[in-house]
């Protein structure tokens, strides 16, 4: 799908469909079923995952979520 220009994000859904709602966990499976899919251990690589599950998810949801760069979050502390 992102070979075709669509935008592919990766989120935590609920308790009832996975025992887990860690983002990490989504990413490190969505890596793994890429990789063994294709056949290609270097199918997807960490800094794809990390964009789908930041700025590609943000973009997805409709918020401006996403990157980590200096002076991209706007704290109060």
């Amino acid at each position: 799908m992102r070979k075709a220009g669509l935008c592919v994000g990766l989120r935590t859904d609920s308790g009832l469909d996975n025992n887990t709602l860690s983002i990490f966990h989504e990413m490190k499976m969505a890596a793994l079923v890429q990789k063994s899919m294709a056949g290609d251990p270097q199918a997807v690589t960490a800094a794809d995952i990390t964009r789908m599950a930041t700025v590609e998810g943000g973009r997805i949801a409709g918020l401006p979520l996403g990157s980590l760069a200096v002076g991209s979050w706007r704290i109060s502390v």
